[in-house]
């Protein structure tokens, strides 16, 4: 669905046959990623590339499958091309949404991709087995150019955003889930002030220059904007317990809760404190 941020009203809606990945905006289209699980080690993807406004589909494009780990898949904008994370890690065309490369990693498993704002940094979530690995890669040709060892995870390490130098990872060990900042250039773990609570999950995601903190069956007791950098608390967020942060823009962060009333999902969004950008 397309919907107005302020008045929350559903302006377009498209049906996509299998379940959304993920999306962004890029070169005036609005680039998809769908899934579907069709048995213990197949999966199907597909690119769409869709009209912003109207949601009409331009184009779409079917991926290989079969990573073995079933991934819902991730999108990047990296050296003027658009990345494609999951069974395998592609490079597509912003002009035509067609696959102009696939990228050998040697690595069993599914692939995680994600860039930063300029596009000049392509970072890879790669592994299967332990040890799982982050990697940066040439934004270009995909060609690994550093990689830095996760050595204890239950699933596929997360990246949760590229920003300030840093990159924000978020990684399950099992019972606990755990987030750490890594610089960009050395791919070594930098000082934080976000909590790692044992048998707990805490994540840490970075957004338009603001590192958000939430544990999601917490709420406020965790939920606050933080230093991108050091992970320090500039302001908690005014979410109830059953609150779950969805993103946020500029000024506006957006957030689903539960009606009172209907025991339904509510969409909501709140001003963002002004001490969250300084």
């Amino acid at each position: 669905m397309r919907v107005d941020p302020v008045s929350g009203r559903v302006l377009a809606t498209r049906r996509l046959g299998s379940a959304f990945g993920q999306a962004l905006i890029a070169a005036g289209k609005l680039w998809v990623i769908t899934y579907s699980f069709t048995g213990p080690r197949r999966e199907n993807y597909s690119v769409l590339r869709l009209d912003p406004h109207s949601l009409a589909v331009r184009s779409r494009t079917i991926l290989p499958g079969t990573s073995g780990r079933n991934t819902v898949g991730s999108l990047a904008v990296a050296g003027h091309w658009l990345w494609v994370g999951a069974a395998t890690l592609d490079r597509v065309s912003l002009a035509s949404g067609r696959v102009d490369r696939i990228v050998r990693l040697h690595y069993r498993g599914p692939v995680q991709v994600a860039a930063d704002p300029a596009g000049r940094v392509l970072l890879a979530s790669l592994g299967l087995d332990h040890p799982t690995y982050i990697a940066r890669l040439n934004p270009r040709t995909g060609a690994v150019q550093a990689r830095t060892t996760v050595r204890w995870s239950a699933i596929e390490p997360s990246i949760e955003g590229i920003v300030a130098g840093g990159a924000w990872i978020a990684n399950s060990g099992g019972m606990t889930t755990t987030s750490w900042r890594i610089d960009l250039q050395t791919l070594k773990t930098t000082p934080t002030q976000v909590p790692a609570i044992p048998g707990s999950r805490v994540f840490a995601s970075a957004i338009d220059g603001i590192l958000w903190v939430t544990k999601p069956d917490r709420g406020h007791e965790i939920t606050y904007c933080a230093d991108p950098v050091t992970g320090r608390l500039r302001a908690r967020l005014p979410l109830l317990r059953d609150a779950s942060l969805l993103t946020a823009d500029a000024t506006n962060f957006y957030y689903s809760d539960v009606s009172l009333k209907t025991g339904s999902i509510v969409l909501k969004r709140a001003s963002i404190d002004p001490k969250c950008a300084s």
